[in-house]
């Protein structure tokens, strides 16, 4: 079993928003072992300090500091995908939800006019990588924000910036690379993009072992 992913932790990195998100996922293995690889996937969440976990038949919550909730994501998703199964599993994240109960707390430690994806890249770091490659389709909505395409336009700029594959397609952007660099940009995306005060959510899909792409070349 893949051991729980650790959060990606910088000292004296800048960041624009620092308090709780919540995701939503749902992991689908399409495999007739789905049940114990589900299981197997989700082990030892609750364990994990500073998570709340909750689940019901539609899909599993997640709350925390980014980096805590997307490194359960990340752990939930490396797990099931180095069995070989056809793994997909769907991430729908957010900070600053009016409904949200979490600790809200913006924070932003750049100067004003800085440019924010200097400081995106620049708490990114190099998460260690997970070894499984993944195929991500996401979508991020700065929501309310009246500069929400320039907005959006630095996060595809923030991902090339730190190596990853984009690719545009319609109602969102793919990205190619090791699965633990994906969420951990997600991340970064959802705490650093859009106004620290804000309601911001972004909405993934996350693939790896698809034998689609081989079919269809």
């Amino acid at each position: 079993m893949t051991n729980i992913v650790q959060p990606n932790r910088l000292s004296g990195a800048s960041t624009f928003f620092e308090g709780e998100v919540g995701a939503n996922f749902s992991l689908v293995p399409a495999s007739d072992r789905f049940v114990p690889i589900i299981l197997d996937a989700v082990a030892g969440l609750n364990e994990i300090e500073g998570l709340t976990v909750s689940t019901d038949s539609i899909s599993s919550h997640l709350g925390g500091r980014a980096e805590i909730v997307f490194g359960a994501l990340t752990t939930t998703f490396v797990r099931p995908a180095s069995s070989g199964a056809h793994i997909v599993q769907t991430v729908l994240a957010s900070r600053g939800c009016p409904g949200w109960e979490g600790t809200f707390v913006p924070v932003s430690s750049v100067e004003a006019g800085a440019d924010p994806v200097s400081a995106a890249v620049a708490r990114f770091g190099n998460p260690a990588a997970s070894g499984v490659q993944i195929a991500a389709q996401f979508a991020f909505l700065p929501l309310a924000a009246s500069d929400y395409i320039e907005t959006i336009a630095q996060t595809l700029v923030f991902l090339k910036a730190v190596g990853l594959r984009t690719t545009s397609k319609d109602f969102g952007t793919r990205v190619d690379g090791d699965a633990a660099h994906v969420l951990a940009a997600f991340s970064t995306i959802l705490t650093h993009f859009g106004s620290p005060t804000g309601h911001v959510v972004l909405q993934a899909t996350l693939v790896a072992n698809s034998p689609s792409e081989e079919a269809f070349k």
